[in-house]
C-alpha cells in the first residue's frame, strides 16, 4: 500500500508516518517544509516532499491519504482525494471545518445520503488497538515526538496555544503536572 501523510513533521504527522510503516505500508510519502525534510526521513518516510517547492506526485495514486494540515486556519488539501487517491482508497482528515460537520450530519440520514457521501471517523478504540500501538512503541517502530514539556500553569497553557496556533509544531506538547 502507498500512503501520503500531509504534514509529516508535526506531532500527528510524525506518528502517522511511523504508524503507516509499522502497519506494513510499502511506501510512505510525506510533506513538510525544507527545514524538516531530514526529520521526516528519520521517522521512516520513503519520500519527502517540500510543500514550498515541490508538487505531490499524482502517479501512482495513493491508497491512503492522512491529512493533518487542512483546517479553516490553514491550507486546504482535501482536493487531493479527487486527484491523488486510488479508487477505493481512504482519505482521513484530522481537522474539520463547520462544513465537514454539516456534511457528516447530512450523510447520517437517508435523504441526506442522496446528496452527500461524506463520512466522519470518530474514534472507537479498543483494548486490542491500544495493545497493538503499545507493542509498536515497545518494539521501537513508533517513537512519540515531544517538542516541548511545559508547566501546567496559565503561562504554560498560553505558550502551548501560541505554538499550536503557529501551525509549525514539530512534536507533541506535554504538560508537567505537579512538577
Amino acid at each position: 500500500k502507498r500512503v501520503l501523510i500531509i504534514g509529516g513533521s508535526g506531532g500527528c504527522g510524525a506518528l502517522g508516518v511511523q504508524m503507516a510503516k509499522a502497519m506494513g505500508a510499502a511506501h510512505v510519502t510525506a510533506t513538510c517544509s525544507a527545514k524538516n525534510v531530514e526529520k521526516v526521513r528519520e521517522h521512516g518516510a520513503d519520500e519527502v516532499i517540500d510543500y514550498n517547492s515541490q508538487e505531490i506526485p499524482r502517479e501512482p495514486p495513493f491508497d491512503c491519504i492522512y491529512d493533518t494540515v487542512t483546517s479553516p486556519d490553514d491550507a486546504n488539501y482535501s482536493g487531493l482525494q479527487r486527484t491523488h487517491l486510488a479508487k477505493g482508497g481512504k482519505y482521513a482528515q484530522i481537522n474539520g471545518s463547520v462544513g465537514d460537520w454539516l456534511k457528516y450530519g447530512m450523510a447520517k440520514n437517508p435523504i441526506g445520503r442522496m446528496f452527500c457521501s461524506s463520512t466522519m471517523l470518530l474514534t472507537n478504540h479498543s483494548t486490542a488497538d491500544l495493545t497493538r500501538i503499545a507493542r509498536f512503541v515497545d518494539d521501537g517502530a513508533v517513537r512519540p515526538q515531544v517538542q516541548e514539556v511545559l508547566p501546567f500553569s496559565a503561562a504554560g497553557v498560553m505558550r502551548a496555544f501560541e505554538l499550536l496556533q503557529g501551525r509549525r509544531a514539530t512534536g507533541k506538547l506535554v504538560f508537567a503536572i505537579g512538577a
